[in-house]
């Protein structure tokens, strides 16, 4: 067929597609000769070259036309239809080209559309000789895929696609991403830097696209590979994707302009950029690629807001794991509006958000949106920063389904429900309130309780919690009790939440809503949702009786029950409360106190099985007039928050036990009671009445600790002999830290009026100040008795707060007379012999005496005398009073020293101290330089033969 043969063949075609109306214009390109190859999908076919002739052999080079079949297209038999286009059986959803002007303050956010419109079909093309323009034929199909466009050739065996589009339109234009893949079917690699694409509008616009930072590195296909690169191009708002020529241009420098055009893709109007519903989109994370799904969206509505919950699924298909992946995700309606979406799993440092190569992981989504707002339509928008400029990176555009409306179902109280802290599972539990009215107002309190049931440490969000009730209004309750709060794997930590309202809402049906804290820090937006919904049950109403009588009346008789005390006691692994009950016999004949047990109730949580009843005596008759203490002792965690405290009786009969009494009390435990120094305070155990003074305080310096050293006087009131009260207790920092004690008292009965010593000690790190130090001190209990001499108390009670006002030493400039109490030493004369060799002998005359006012515990407390030359040389010597140390008059203590330092010494001097050392301390009692003694060396010193 000559050329002009092929002149006439196509402009007959092109006279068919005026008159007839039906020509549809996909796209045009051109062979690499630059020779017109045909026409498509436009009102009318119209040749492109200037002066060129069509090749009909160049078909399959070119773009593809649109599959004219079920549209009543007319075409001529030597055209083959085209397989550009893959007509979807969905017809709803969006076409490229719509916006709409809905602004975020976040500028990734900034979003009005994702071009998810369709184009207008506008395309009319021109050439130097022959315009020409027919109606565009409308048609009904929705387009989801690229796969069926036909690829670029860029060898005779290697071609390139394009297979993926996305499209942000921001206030300053589109953002264009698109993904171009290059497939290398030679032998040999293909370098990228040969090819170029182009981005121009039919028109003629031309825009300049660019790689994406992570793609910038690619620079050839390796032979037998593929290789994805996405490149953005930025383009005008009203400019649609459908108006867009994506050219592939290779250099070629024997061109005037230095290129040569291998072909274009132009996408068509009826394609839309939104994935069907229950199809997966598959992306790019980083490098990573993952298919991704929505399964699900639930609309949960609370008060004027629903809270949108977006279920999506990630599939890692690529071979590495995803790690920490930044992609930020966007709710945005069928009317523009966008809601920026939380995940409710937080990738952290301490549990990282990864998927490994081939696992699938379920995330949900999280959006605080208006009632008003309706999301018929709606979508979901996922999108990147990229690159040090931090441009958005479009990278897909999902239809939601149809959403389900559920209501987040309200906790029953005392049942636990289970929240999501950082991946791990954090147990939540209402387990009471109770409700103390005053005047005008309720103050009703929630006792709350949390429990780490995960694998790992988690730092417990400050949830924001209200108060709803029954009417519907929304109270917000302010508390700082999960400020700072960290609970390691199975450590639990019980609030309370007090808020105060009218008398009908506290009567009314109430429910606890807890809310997700806002993140102030975050850059993204951050708001606040439902974590869980809890039922108040019917708050118990509670009056104070702490120092008031209570009647107990019983088939025995008449009771009067006072509570005396309560006490919160600092202890090894928890605090110890405990409450003492005095009871009375008020009844005019002698009565057997009931068999009886006790319970604490902690705000609304009730402790039976390790509360302990204590008796001050084992008797249990009573005359008329005389009383008896009780105590009920429980251990409490250390961070607990106590409201309310109620104490309950429980007498015994046979296997069954009834309420003897119950009383209660609201507000904080009383601190303990404080003494000043030198003051005393009583133990008024029946049996075991004594009073208790601090005698002295002292502190033993050491490396990285300091030894804090009581000394107390314990005088027995009782007008017989008894065992004294074994006393337990803690020091106290004017910061709120408690150490332990050790104690040491007598073990053995205590005579009326007698007075003895109890020595307490602690080992104190140096950070800690010692000098506003108190001592917690009490009588120590075991079990469920007091505790007797030489057992191992497990709690203590009575307890008084001491100031010790630790003393400020100074030592003695003489040796002459020192204390180590109760010894007092007296030093007659003290020398050390030079002997001219490396032997000196130290004599000490001494007199040593012992104050026996009190009984004393066993002593302890060793003295160290510590001899100093003038050359740096240390010699030290401990000694044990009544050991080492004789008592009596005139008492010589001698020993030698044996050194090369004492060599040819003729003369000198030496320093001596004495220290006072206890538990491996020592403090400096007195100290001297004295002369050595010269009276024992030889006039004339041996010398060699």
């Amino acid at each position: 067929m000559d050329r002009k043969h092929n002149q006439k063949v196509i402009l007959w075609i092109a006279s068919v597609a005026i008159v007839i109306g039906q020509g549809t214009l996909v796209s045009a390109s051109t062979n690499e000769q630059g020779k017109a190859k045909y026409i498509s999908s436009s009102s009318s076919a119209t040749l492109l070259g200037t002066n060129q002739t069509t090749e009909i052999e160049s078909y399959e080079s070119s773009t593809s036309i649109v599959d004219s079949s079920k549209e009543n297209t007319r075409s001529i038999d030597t055209l083959y239809p085209s397989t550009l286009l893959f007509t979807g059986s969905d017809s709803h959803p969006q076409s490229l080209g719509s916006s709409s002007t809905n602004n975020l303050a976040n500028p990734l956010l900034k979003t009005a559309s994702t071009g998810s419109s369709a184009s207008k079909s506008t395309s009319a093309n021109t050439s130097t000789k022959a315009k020409s323009s027919s109606t565009t034929t409308k048609t009904n199909k929705t387009l989801h895929t690229l796969s069926n466009l036909k690829s670029v050739k860029l060898t005779s065996k290697s071609v390139v696609k394009l297979t993926d589009l996305n499209v942000l339109t921001q206030e300053d234009g589109k953002t264009i991403s698109y993904t171009l893949t290059y497939q290398n079917n030679d032998s040999k690699n293909l370098m990228l830097i040969d090819y170029w694409t182009k981005v121009k509008t039919k028109g003629g616009t031309l825009y300049s696209p660019s790689l994406i930072t992570r793609d910038k590195d690619k620079k050839s296909v390796a032979a037998g590979s593929t290789l994805d690169v996405t490149y953005l191009v930025k383009v005008g708002k009203s400019v649609n994707v459908s108006d867009l020529l994506f050219q592939i241009v290779k250099w070629d420098f024997s061109k005037p302009n230095y290129e040569s055009s291998l072909g274009h893709f132009n996408v068509p109007a009826s394609y839309t950029l939104s994935t069907p519903v229950n199809k997966s989109k598959s992306i790019r994370l980083g490098d990573t690629p993952v298919k991704v799904k929505v399964t699900k969206l639930e609309v949960h509505p609370v008060n004027e807001y629903n809270y949108a919950e977006v279920t999506v699924n990630l599939h890692n298909i690529g071979y590495k794991m995803l790690e920490n992946p930044t992609a930020k995700w966007v709710l945005r309606t069928a009317g523009g509006s966008n809601y920026p979406l939380i995940a409710e799993t937080v990738s952290t440092e301490a549990a990282p958000f990864n998927i490994q190569p081939q696992e699938n992981k379920t995330i949900k989504l999280l959006a605080t949106i208006p009632k008003a707002v309706k999301l018929t339509g709606a979508e979901l928008v996922l999108v990147e920063e990229e690159g040090e400029a931090k441009t958005v990176l479009p990278l897909a555009t999902l239809e939601l389904p149809k959403a389900s409306t559920t209501k987040i179902v309200a906790t029953a109280p005392f049942k636990a429900r289970e929240v999501d802290v950082d991946g791990q599972k954090l147990q939540t539990t209402l387990e009471g309130a109770t409700v103390n009215q005053s005047y005008d107002k309720n103050d009703l309190s929630i006792r709350f309780h949390l429990k780490n049931t995960g694998k790992q440490t988690i730092t417990v969000p400050k949830y924001e919690f209200v108060l709803l009730s029954g009417t519907g209004r929304s109270y917000p309750i302010t508390t700082k009790a999960l400020e700072n709060v960290t609970l390691k794997p199975d450590e639990e930590k019980t609030i309370k939440l007090d808020i105060s309202v009218s008398y009908a809402v506290a009567q009314g049906a109430l429910k606890l809503q807890m809310n997700v804290p806002k993140d102030p820090e975050k850059k993204e937006p951050s708001f606040s949702y439902p974590a869980g919904v809890y039922i108040l049950p019917t708050p118990s109403s509670l009056q104070n009786t702490l120092g008031l009588e209570t009647t107990v009346k019983s088939d025995n008789g008449t009771y009067g029950v006072t509570w005396s005390s309560i006490q919160r006691l600092p202890w090894t692994d928890g605090d110890l409360l405990s409450a003492k009950l005095t009871v009375k016999n008020t009844s005019v004949k002698t009565l057997r106190l009931p068999e009886l047990q006790g319970a604490f109730t902690v705000d609304s949580a009730k402790d039976m099985t390790s509360t302990k009843l204590i008796k001050s005596q084992a008797a249990s008759l009573l005359g008329p007039g005389q009383s008896i203490d009780v105590y009920l002792m429980t251990k409490v965690p250390t961070s607990l928050d106590i409201a309310q405290l109620q104490i309950s009786l429980e007498e015994k009969v046979g296997e069954e036990s009834f309420e003897w009494l119950k009383l209660t009390n609201i507000g904080t435990v009383p601190d303990v009671p404080k003494i000043e120094k030198n003051k005393e305070f009583t133990l008024t155990t029946l049996g075991k009445k004594a009073e208790v003074k601090t005698r002295k305080t002292v502190v033993y310096p050491g490396t990285s600790t300091d030894l804090v050293y009581t000394e107390l006087e314990v005088t027995n009131l009782e007008n017989r002999q008894t065992e004294l009260s074994q006393l337990s207790g803690y020091y106290q920092s004017s910061s709120g830290l408690y150490f332990k004690t050790n104690v040491k008292q007598i073990e053995y009965p205590a005579g009326p009026e007698d007075k003895s010593i109890v020595t307490m000690w602690a080992k104190i790190p140096k950070r800690v100040t010692v000098s506003d130090m108190r001592l917690i001190v009490g009588e120590g209990v075991t079990e469920d008795k007091l505790t007797s001499i030489k057992e191992e108390p497990t709690g203590y009670v009575n307890a008084a707060s001491l100031e010790i006002a630790p003393e400020q030493l100074t030592a003695l400039t003489k040796i002459d007379q020192v204390e180590l109490y109760p010894y007092q030493i007296k030093t007659n004369n003290f020398d050390v012999y030079l002997s001219g060799s490396s032997n000196v002998a130290v004599e000490w005359y001494y007199t040593l005496t012992q104050d026996d006012t009190y009984d004393m515990p066993e002593n302890e407390h060793k003295l160290v005398v510590e001899i100093a030359d003038s050359t740096g040389r240390m010699f030290t010597k401990e000694l044990i009073p009544t050991t080492d140390l004789k008592l009596g008059t005139n008492q010589l203590l001698s020993w030698t020293i044996d050194d090369r330092v004492f060599e040819d010494r003729r003369v000198g001097t030496y320093h001596i101290s004495i220290y006072d050392m206890f538990q491996g301390e020592k403090y400096k009692i007195a100290g001297e330089s004295i002369y050595y003694n010269t009276n024992r060396i030889p006039l004339e010193l041996p010398r060699d033969k």
